[in-house]
């Protein structure tokens, strides 16, 4: 796939996931049942791991990539690779499940390693409640009961506050990226002035 089409598939992506979030929570707004409640909260987990997705896959394009700005384990880790031997004794790779939360912290501190200044917050509550909705999508996509599919008003809130957090964590990162290189660009305009 050339590297224009990569990129439309990506936006594209990124587009549909949080369009589809969009929809669900109009969808739920306008009709506020279980089922819809259920859809929601699926479709947020999904935007969560398209977004993931696509933040590993820039750190695997950035041209710097072969210059150590990421370890061996990183980048196995960014390729959801994990290595093992087959039964003839020879190395391969196989995927590896890593769980959301943890894999999102991660692409995102690697998405921003060569962002001076950046730190992901974690005491404000918000992770808190991110992890929290996580459980409540995990409930619901592995149900061992009936009750394991319903969703009181306090568990909707919860997703709703943990998604809410975790689109700001986004943007926030994503402004703080901006900053970073606007300001790179200046220092460069300043050392060929």
């Amino acid at each position: 796939m050339s590297d224009l089409k990569e990129e439309d598939d990506i936006k594209e992506l990124i587009i549909l996931a949080f369009t589809d979030v969009d929809s669900a929570f109009k969808l739920l707004g306008a009709e506020d049942n279980q089922y819809n409640r259920r859809c929601y909260i699926r479709t947020v987990f999904a935007a969560v791991e398209a977004l993931t997705y696509v933040l590993k896959q820039k750190c695997l394009d950035r041209p710097d990539i072969n210059r150590n700005i990421y370890t061996e384990a990183e980048i196995a880790l960014l390729k959801e690779e994990s290595y093992t031997l087959n039964n003839r004794a020879e190395a391969v790779s196989r995927n590896n499940f890593l769980p959301t939360a943890d894999n999102f912290r991660f692409a995102l501190n690697m998405y921003m390693r060569n962002s001076t200044g950046y730190k992901l917050d974690l005491s404000d509550g918000g992770w808190e409640l991110f992890n929290k909705a996580l459980k409540i999508r995990h409930r619901i996509v592995h149900p061992k009961a009936t009750v394991d599919f319903m969703i009181p008003d306090r568990d909707l809130e919860i997703v709703i506050k943990g998604y809410s957090w975790f689109n700001w964590v986004v943007v926030g990162a994503l402004l703080h990226m901006v900053e970073y290189q606007d300001g790179m660009l200046k220092q460069l305009n300043n050392i060929k002035a």
